[in-house]
């Protein structure tokens, strides 16, 4: 079971907000920057520089897990050990026990 949005996820800037979308249109994820007011006080945001490239780490992100969980299936079988960190990371990605 997959539980992620399927697909490549690009992103849409915006101004101050990188929207990032699937490959319908649909709102995965966004990043933004300057400062804005929430619950009445104001919270520091990433600068635009960083907020852009937090955006494209997000939108390729489908693609690092699917390279992820390939090196870690190759490594398996080669060595014939677990990948204990890369395990981790995927289970953390996709919601699942290690």
């Amino acid at each position: 079971m997959n539980n992620r949005t399927e697909g490549n996820w690009y992103v849409c800037d915006k101004g101050r907000k990188s929207t990032v979308v699937d490959s319908d249109g649909f709102e995965i994820a966004w990043a933004m920057d300057e400062c804005e007011t929430y619950n009445g006080e104001s919270v520091r945001l990433r600068g635009s520089e960083e907020k852009e490239a937090n955006a494209q780490l997000l939108a390729a992100a489908p693609e690092l897990l699917d390279a992820l969980i390939e090196l870690r299936d190759a490594y398996q079988e080669f060595m014939g050990l677990p990948a204990c960190k890369a395990n981790a990371a995927i289970a953390k990605a996709t919601w699942s026990a290690a």
